[in-house]
């Protein structure tokens, strides 16, 4: 796996220079990765989780190559995703569509396993399910194969067709 310098992920994760250099004074929180190491990542100023800067760095994660973070991206998401206003939000930012983008070319069980969590959690929104639906995610998400190693992408791929399904009726 590629090392990351925290410097990369903070260029990575930031929105513009302004916002850079604003950052650089806030204080930083560590947020854990899998593989043992933590990365640094700013905290939001009072907002807490629920803050539009922490959902769009979530969003970005998902644009990365890496799947690790792509998977780190999905998770934050799948938390920030409590109730109907807050998983439309993650839908009007984007992050359901980059959710599909990363399902449509994930090469590897650990990540189809943590975006259909995800994909999960934003359908309990009828609203929300009703966006993946007319985007496609009735095509993308009954063609991912099912895997011996994770017995969960089969239920999540199972809970997120009947919640399609339940849409058409």
């Amino acid at each position: 796996m590629q090392r990351v310098s925290q410097l990369a992920v903070r260029r990575l994760l930031s929105s513009a220079p302004a916002a850079a250099a604003a950052r650089r004074s806030a204080p930083v929180a560590a947020e854990s990765v899998s593989g043992g190491g933590s990365i640094l990542l700013p905290r939001s100023c009072g907002a807490g989780f629920s803050g539009d800067n922490l959902l769009q760095q979530s969003i970005s994660l998902l644009r990365v190559k890496d799947p690790l973070f792509k998977r780190m991206g999905a998770s934050r998401l799948a938390r920030f995703a409590v109730d109907d206003q807050r998983r439309m939000k993650v839908v009007e930012m984007g992050g359901a569509q980059e959710l599909l983008n990363v399902l449509e070319g994930a090469k590897d069980d650990k990540t189809r396993k943590e975006v259909l969590k995800t994909l999960v959690e934003l359908s309990k929104s009828e609203e929300a399910a009703g966006f993946l639906d007319k985007a496609g995610a009735y095509a993308i998400v009954s063609s991912i194969p099912n895997s011996p190693e994770y017995a969960e992408i089969e239920t999540y791929k199972t809970r997120l067709l009947t919640a399609f399904d339940k849409l058409k009726s």
